[in-house]
């Protein structure tokens, strides 16, 4: 906390007295930087103006003066009495500068700076060194004057504390292990146990997973000279070695020994006792065990072995199944199936009519074989057995001791119409019958009749018998009588029935009952009535009963019976700011919707009071 008193009389404008009573610099890591003062107006009294604007900012402590951060605030005065605090970096002011550091990277002094020219009084750059400090300027302007006038500048100097932030456990940043890329550090995950004492083991040579320094499978490799190298010495160790340049083995030809020649694609070595030179291989290449998945060696135009995989009608696996490729035929059973030259159904079908060529020879087709279709010319078809058909059976004549069907359809000579003889539906006769029709036909206006006897259908004509009249034509036959209507000529009745007039024109009415006429029952009255045998009501009158609630007596836990909208009891229950209980006590719970507290008042002088934000409660009322 820095705390100091300064007067300032701005001559060059004749504004403002600036006393700055308290400056605080306070660094937190949420907050950023607190300034802290008072504005006094020449004539003593405070600025109070509602818009008073800051410029604070932060420079470099040397003489290239470099703007490191600016920001721009805007503070009312007018109820502060002229004192006013100012965060810097909390978000509340707007930044000015275009650096693309944050404000606690201008306070940090782990690396070095470049600044455009405009914003530095010397140079472009700057490197703190680790103690250095910072300047602070603050610039205001209350509105009364054009520009700005400066505060003087202020160093922001470390407190033993950050000093103490430079190392950790006492060693400098320098000394401890850090990851850094580009100038920016890292955040790498913490070491693992196994990691840390993987990285001791290193240090102290005792690593597995590393070799020392002339070191090979954890054996010292022996100086070599030109043209040696490393071999095992057969006990663990390594021993230097001059490979052999040229052949001792008594086996081998002397030319073989020499020099050999240097061969092309596809050239082998070739002895012809004396020498070796390079020929072209015509027996074929060496195949090796490598081949790619589902491949195989075929000899090639060159006869050389070429590895190909399986193509064209079949493929292999590299089980060695051999699968042939579909020819685009659904698999199943064909009727008429098409084949190409290589044997493969190409086509499958079923047969058509057109198919099957005409059969002229008797016994070709018989039997079951016959399923569909028309049998024409005039072949006889001759079976012991049932000739089925959904299609239609046509002949010059057709002849049956017995015809067994539902429907006989009779059509008319385009076969377009035709008249339809149905029995019953099945199960609904009793028992056969027959329907002989006349022997000739009938004479004009007769219908089809049975006999007297039931035997046999008739011709039967319609006779009108007296008053009767019959009419025939195409549509129908028309009935009518001839007579006169009848006359009512007498009426009686019997009580409570009367006639009035018992002639062609009588007057009937009902006697009245002793019962007055009106409504009877009510929400407290149940209507009784007394009937006679006739259903008449004979009495009628309303009985009272007492005790029951005209809405009855169920009622649920805490309702009340209340009117509604229709005019009706209703059964609800008491809510809003009070609450019922079943015994009849009335509770307020709450004042215009808000909570009351359940406590109720415990000391003198207590009052009921809104706490500002959830409910009423009990409570002193204070006076400021």
């Amino acid at each position: 906390m820095l705390e100091r008193i300064m007067n300032l009389d701005f001559l060059p404008r004749k504004v403002l007295l600036l006393v700055v009573l308290m400056a605080s610099f306070e660094v937190l890591a949420a907050s950023g930087i607190t300034y802290q003062g008072r504005l006094i107006s020449p004539d003593g009294t405070p600025v109070a103006s509602s818009s008073v604007q800051f410029k604070i900012q932060i420079r470099t402590p040397g003489t290239e003066d470099c703007l490191l951060y600016e920001e721009l605030q805007t503070l009312d005065l007018s109820t502060s009495q002229g004192v006013f605090a100012l965060s810097l970096g909390d978000g509340t002011g707007t930044r000015q500068d275009s650096n693309s550091w944050n404000l606690f990277d201008s306070l940090s002094n782990r690396k070095g700076f470049t600044f455009a020219a405009a914003d530095c009084t010397v140079g472009t750059t700057y490197t703190p060194s680790a103690s250095d400090n910072r300047k602070f300027r603050v610039y205001f302007n209350d509105g009364s004057f054009a520009g700005w006038e400066s505060l003087p500048v202020q160093t922001i100097n470390f407190i033993p504390m950050s000093i103490e932030s430079y190392a950790v456990g006492g060693f400098p940043a320098s000394s401890l292990l850090r990851v850094q890329d580009g100038g920016t550090l890292g955040t790498p995950s913490a070491l693992t146990t196994a990691q840390y004492n993987e990285i001791v083991a290193l240090v102290g040579g005792t690593s597995s997973l590393y070799e020392k320094a002339g070191q090979l499978g954890g054996s010292s490799i022996p100086a070599l000279t030109s043209g040696q190298t490393v071999v095992s010495d057969g006990s663990g160790g390594w021993t230097a070695s001059t490979p052999l340049t040229s052949e001792s083995d008594p086996n081998v030809s002397a030319f073989a020994k020499a020099s050999l020649p240097t061969c092309g694609v596809g050239e082998v070595l070739k002895a012809d006792g004396t020498s070796l030179s390079c020929v072209t291989d015509t027996s074929g290449s060496v195949v090796g065990s490598a081949l790619a998945d589902t491949n195989i060696w075929v000899g090639n135009g060159s006869n050389q072995a070429a590895a190909v995989s399986v193509s064209g009608d079949a493929t292999l696996a590299n089980d060695g199944t051999l699968t042939l490729a579909t020819s685009g035929v659904t698999a199943g059973t064909h009727t008429k199936v098409t084949v190409d030259a290589k044997g493969r159904v190409t086509v499958g079908a079923s047969l058509v009519e057109s198919d099957i060529p005409t059969l002229s020879t008797a016994g070709k087709v018989s039997g079951d074989a016959i399923t569909s279709g028309t049998i024409a010319g005039s072949t006889a078809v001759n079976t012991s057995g049932s000739i089925t058909t959904s299609g239609n059976i046509s002949g010059a004549a057709i002849s049956s001791t017995s015809l067994s069907t539902r429907q006989i359809d009779l059509y008319d000579s385009d076969n377009t119409n035709k008249i339809s003889f149905v029995t019953p539906a099945t199960g609904d006769l009793t028992s056969d019958y027959s329907l002989m029709f006349p022997t000739s036909l009938g004479s004009a206006n007769q219908i089809l009749g049975m006999d007297s006897t039931g035997a046999f259908l008739e011709n039967k004509s319609i006779t009108a018998g007296s008053g009767v009249s019959i009419s025939h034509s195409a549509g129908g036959i028309q009935i009518s009588a001839t007579g006169s209507g009848g006359t009512v000529t007498s009426v009686s009745g019997t009580a409570p029935i009367s006639v009035a007039t018992g002639t062609s024109t009588p007057v009937i009415s009902i006697a009245d009952t002793a019962v007055t006429p009106g409504s009877y029952g009510s929400a407290t009255q149940v209507a009784t009535f007394t009937v006679d045998q006739k259903g008449r009501l004979t009495a009628a009158g309303n009985t009272t009963i007492s005790g029951v609630s005209p809405v009855g007596s169920s009622l649920a836990d805490t309702n009340i019976w209340v009117g509604n909208g229709s005019g009706q009891a209703a059964a609800v229950a008491v809510s809003g700011d009070a609450t019922l209980s079943n015994a009849g006590a009335v509770s307020v719970t709450k004042i215009r919707g808000t909570s009351v507290n359940s406590s109720a008042p415990t000391l003198s002088g207590q009052v009921l009071k809104y706490d500002g934000t959830t409910e009423y409660a009990a409570g002193f009322i204070n006076v400021a």
